[in-house]
């Protein structure tokens, strides 16, 4: 829905562009390096990159039939595997 309505697009993008921010913060917590980091940003914003497309790939998958055990544990596994700059 977010692809068709501007409105919900609009909202959608400033709360993965928010979530960014939370994951540079999280992040370099982690890393012990400082959020303006280079790594740590690079490594936030692959991270968020990842999500949203698991996000928007969840959404085609039970657009119009609904939500499956079998669709989410695909849907887990993917985020599992996901390549996020290991």
């Amino acid at each position: 829905m977010t692809h068709d309505e501007p409105a919900l697009r609009a909202a959608y993008l400033v709360l993965r562009e928010r979530a960014e921010e939370t994951f540079t913060e999280v992040l370099a917590a982690r890393m012990g390096m400082p959020p303006a980091a280079f790594e740590v940003r690079v490594q936030a914003a692959a991270m968020n990159a990842v999500l949203k497309v698991s996000a928007d790939e969840f959404a085609r998958e039970t657009a119009g039939r609904g939500i499956t055990p079998e669709v989410l544990n695909d849907h887990r596994e993917q985020l599992a595997h996901a390549p996020c700059g290991r």
